[in-house]
């Protein structure tokens, strides 16, 4: 086998076995910190592999059509897309709200 088709391999299999110690991670946090129950956490572990599949699939069909770098300028608009849309209706709603001052009267006696 060629020397590249090695590396892929070694890479490919260092991948898998680092991202099950993530989602081993994941799992603890969504039922640690969030309180849910572990099947909401498979679920969401679920769905995330769920969209890496079809990212990966949509990734390849916009690789070969359109090629490498309009692929790579494609997904980071989706990116900062997804990323701004987040932080307006997830973390700007929550910020606190502004207490107004009351005004502060001196009397003099």
């Amino acid at each position: 086998m060629p020397c590249m088709l090695w590396i892929l391999m070694i890479g490919m299999a260092m991948n898998m076995t680092l991202a099950s110690f993530l989602w081993t991670m994941n799992a603890i946090g969504v039922h640690g910190q969030l309180e849910k129950s572990l099947s909401v956490a498979g679920m969401v572990l679920m769905l995330n592999s769920g969209a890496s599949v079809v990212g990966n699939l949509v990734g390849e069909i916009l690789f070969d059509k359109i090629g490498g770098f309009w692929s790579m300028m494609f997904a980071a608009l989706v990116f900062f897309s997804a990323l701004s849309l987040i932080t307006t209706f997830f973390y700007a709603r929550n910020l606190p709200k502004k207490q107004k001052r009351k005004k502060q009267t001196v009397t003099v006696e």
